[in-house]
C-alpha cells in the first residue's frame, strides 16, 4: 500500500462511520438493499463507482475513494483502530 491509498482508506472510513464534517455527509452513495432480503454488494457496506472514461477520472475523488474501500477486506472495514489514525 502507498501512502495515498492509506489517507484514502482513512478518509473513507471516517466518511463511513460519519466521523467528517457535514459538508461531506452526501459525498459518496452506498449500496443499500432495495429489496427485502441482503444482496452480496449491499451486505459488504460498498460505494457505488462512478464511471470514467480518461485517466484524469481515475484520479477523481468520485472514483477512488469507492475503489479502495470496496477492495478491502471487511474486518478492515469494520476496524476500530482507524478511529484513532484519523484523529491524530
Amino acid at each position: 500500500m502507498d501512502l495515498v491509498t492509506i489517507h484514502t482508506t482513512i478518509f473513507m472510513f471516517q466518511y463511513h462511520h460519519n466521523l467528517l464534517p457535514k459538508a461531506f455527509d452526501n459525498l459518496f452513495l452506498c449500496i443499500s438493499p432495495k429489496q427485502n432480503y441482503n444482496t452480496r454488494l449491499a451486505s459488504k457496506s460498498t460505494y457505488y463507482i462512478d464511471p470514467v472514461r480518461t485517466n484524469y477520472g481515475k484520479f477523481n475523488l468520485h472514483f477512488s475513494c469507492p475503489s479502495v474501500w470496496n477492495n478491502l477486506i471487511e474486518k478492515l472495514k469494520k476496524w476500530q483502530f482507524c478511529v484513532y489514525l484519523g484523529k491524530q
